[in-house]
């Protein structure tokens, strides 16, 4: 990203990893001799200067300076799947990442046409119906620790008799993550803020037995409010769309 490097160095990881320099050097060449196979990158044997064809360079110079990255992973038993959508004023890119060998990048329309991308990356749990409800930060962290250790008694309890909520949305939540592995997934957005700076915000996927968790903050920091809710198709649609329009708090 273009005169951003510390945003640059955080994609980077993101995508590929902690890397030493060396291996990020071999990377790099490996993905400069591919190019050069496919013939998409013109070598200027006496400067020694590459130079993409118009096709990719398009690509390429949107994935390098975008107005708002979204970034969407999943860590399977093989390694991690990465799904980037970039965009920049009216054009968009789709930066499709397997396992950090396999890499694809095509022109989309528009984050509302690539629903079923996200759908097909996460196999997504959806629901016919939205059920959600709010935590403190605290309180969230202690779900998220029942979740992880399989405490299935202890979590039903807390949400009865600490958060207090609704025999319906405790029942529901509590029978999701009893006797199943629970799935953690992010999905980051990095937004330009202007020239040399930008924001970077994230959402948590917690997919359960029968449906897929949103969590999101409302960033009041320090005391923030979790909001938890199920994802429907049609709730998933509104997310992209409403991160492509407004970049809202997370």
């Amino acid at each position: 990203m273009i005169e951003q490097k510390e945003v640059a160095d955080f994609v980077t990881k993101e995508t590929l990893g902690t890397l030493s320099e060396r291996d990020l050097e071999m990377r790099f060449m490996s993905a400069t001799h591919s190019l050069m196979a496919k013939e998409w990158l013109e070598l200027n044997l006496t400067s020694g200067e590459g130079k993409l064809i118009n096709e990719i360079a398009e690509l390429v110079n949107l994935v390098s300076d975008p107005e708002l990255t979204i970034r969407f992973s999943r860590v399977t038993e093989h390694g991690e799947l990465v799904l980037a959508i970039h965009q920049k004023g009216d054009q968009y890119v789709v930066h499709f990442s397997e396992l950090g060998v396999v890499y694809t990048l095509r022109s989309s329309s528009g984050l509302g046409n690539i629903v079923n991308e996200i759908d097909d990356l996460y196999n997504i749990h959806t629901s016919e119906e939205e059920h959600s409800f709010e935590v403190s930060e605290h309180d969230f962290g202690k779900l998220m620790d029942y979740v992880e250790n399989g405490e299935h008694e202890s979590m039903a309890s807390y949400c009865k008799n600490v958060l207090m909520l609704a025999p319906e949305i405790a029942n529901l939540f509590v029978t999701d993550f009893t006797f199943t592995h629970a799935e953690f997934n992010k999905i980051l957005t990095v937004s330009k803020t202007d020239e040399k700076s930008s924001d970077v915000k994230g959402k948590l996927l917690v997919k359960g037995k029968k449906d897929t968790w949103v969590v999101s903050g409302d960033g009041n920091e320090p005391q923030e409010t979790m909001k938890i809710c199920t994802l429907t198709s049609k709730n998933m649609k509104k997310l992209l769309l409403d991160l492509e329009e407004s970049n809202a708090h997370w």
